[in-house]
């Protein structure tokens, strides 16, 4: 009896501990293991992400496990998922860590096979889809409506199945009807995240890279930290002879920051389509 309730006694500890361990994980960003999410997520921005995944997938270790930091208002629901299908194929789980993943971002973090982890400040944020149709009705309208609810109801259902017997669907749907919003401990309270945790980036992402765009006919040169935890533009400068002025250089920085901020890009799924989005 006495020896029974030690082994339940250190088996409770354990638990506690191993549990306590998961909350407070330390993980370390390489340029072996890091992917990113800056921005919104669209058919121009998963290419060069799916393609860096799978040259990562290809040299980390069996035992590993590669990271994506998210940080994204959402976007295409189309790019989304074929997303989530591409990082749930790889050889290697590909586990979420969350500074703020809203819409489809959401979607991305709860239907990835790995581990949803969320920094103590970090945000997760559902609603319902937003788009727009065109076609003939009654019929093309009808058809195309049906096919997106359709698709919108099996990615609720799969996001059910993962939250387990704390919601049903009818549940789940009213929950993010005017919108849901929950933050580190309370989304891992809840079930929406795995665990929290501290991230650092380690020497090999302690460079920067950088990046030519075409910013409203400005031809720019971008300079990023390599480390994905680092969101915003280090420099910015003019890809060309003559140089930016200060106050414009300013106003393009303040713009860029405002696109790359989660909370405020106006990006969405490209017009002609017309695709419901996330975001």
């Amino acid at each position: 009896m006495i020896k029974s309730f030690i082994v339940t006694l250190i088996l409770t500890l354990l638990l506690i501990s191993s549990i306590a361990f998961a909350k407070n994980r330390a993980i370390i960003l390489s340029e072996s293991n890091a992917l990113i999410i800056n921005g919104p997520i669209s058919m121009e921005t998963i290419g060069p992400l799916m393609q860096q995944a799978l040259t990562l997938d290809k040299t980390l270790p069996l035992d590993s496990a590669l990271y994506m930091v998210m940080a994204t208002p959402g976007g295409s629901i189309q790019a989304g998922l074929e997303l989530i299908a591409f990082l749930n194929s790889l050889k290697h789980p590909v586990h979420t860590i969350t500074i703020f993943s809203a819409s489809m971002g959401f979607h991305v973090v709860q239907q990835l096979k790995g581990e949803r982890y969320i920094l103590p400040f970090g945000t997760l944020m559902t609603h319902k889809a937003y788009g727009s149709f065109e076609g003939e009705f009654p019929g093309q309208l009808d058809s195309r409506y049906g096919f997106y609810l359709r698709r919108l109801r099996a990615m609720d259902r799969i996001i059910v199945k993962r939250l387990g017997k704390s919601y049903t669907l009818k549940s789940y749907m009213a929950l993010y009807a005017n919108e849901f919003w929950v933050d580190g401990a309370d989304a891992v309270r809840i079930g929406f995240a795995d665990g929290l945790v501290k991230v650092r980036c380690d020497d090999t992402l302690s460079g920067t890279r950088e990046e030519k765009i075409n910013f409203f006919g400005f031809k720019l040169k971008v300079t990023w930290s390599k480390c994905p935890m680092i969101l915003t533009p280090l420099k910015i400068e003019e890809d060309a002879p003559l140089p930016l002025t200060p106050d414009i250089e300013e106003r393009i920085r303040v713009e860029i920051n405002k696109l790359m901020s989660p909370l405020k890009t106006p990006f969405s799924s490209r017009p002609i389509e017309k695709e419901p989005i996330l975001r």
